[in-house]
C-alpha cells in the first residue's frame, strides 16, 4: 500500500514500549479496555499469545515505530478474524499516515493472510474510527452494549474501496 509504512511480527523487544503506548491516556481512551497494565502483567500476556488465533505487528513508519496492529479469533476455516490496532506515537493520531497504517494492515489480512471478512468492536464515543469504516463501507450495527457498535468489513468492499480513492 504505502511503501514507507510496514509491518513487523511483535518481538519481546517490543513489548515495553507497547505496553507504554498502550497504558497512556490520550491513547487508550477508545479502547474498550482501559486498564493499566504493568510490565509483569505484558510479559505474561505476551508469553501467552496463541500463535494460531492470533498475530500482532508493529507499524513502522519511514523505519520509526509508530503502533500496533494486530488481528484475534483468528478463524482459518472461515476466512475471518478480528482486527485491532493503535497509533501509539501521539503525532501521528488523527493524520493521513494512521489512516495508511490501517488501510496497510487491512490489505495485509485480506491479501496476504487470506482473509474474507474482519469483524471488530468500536467504542461509540470513536466517531472518527466509526466514520473511516463508513467510508470503507463496512456493515456497522448495535451490541447489546450500548457504548459499543460491531463492525464488518468484507473482502469486496475493501477492493471497492482501494480501487474507488487509488489508495495502494
Amino acid at each position: 500500500m504505502n511503501k514507507e509504512i510496514i509491518l513487523k511480527e511483535l518481538k519481546k523487544a517490543d513489548i515495553e514500549e507497547v505496553r507504554i503506548w498502550r497504558n497512556n491516556i490520550s491513547i487508550n481512551k477508545n479502547f474498550l479496555q482501559q486498564s493499566l497494565i504493568s510490565s509483569s502483567q505484558q510479559i505474561t500476556w505476551f508469553n501467552n499469545i496463541d500463535p494460531v488465533k492470533e498475530k500482532y505487528y508493529i507499524a513502522y513508519y519511514k523505519k520509526k515505530k509508530i503502533g500496533l496492529f494486530y488481528a484475534t479469533n483468528i478463524d482459518l476455516e472461515k476466512k475471518l478474524c478480528e482486527p485491532n490496532g493503535f497509533i501509539g506515537i501521539e503525532e501521528y493520531i488523527h493524520t493521513p499516515i494512521a489512516g495508511m497504517a490501517l488501510l496497510t494492515f487491512f490489505n495485509f489480512l485480506f491479501a496476504d493472510f487470506g482473509m474474507n471478512e474482519l469483524q471488530g468492536k468500536i467504542l461509540k464515543l470513536n466517531s472518527s474510527f466509526i466514520q473511516l469504516h463508513e467510508q470503507l463501507n463496512a456493515t456497522i450495527s448495535e451490541t447489546q452494549n450500548p457504548d459499543i457498535v460491531k463492525v464488518e468489513l468484507s473482502k469486496e468492499n475493501f477492493k471497492e474501496f482501494i480501487n474507488k480513492y487509488k489508495v495502494i
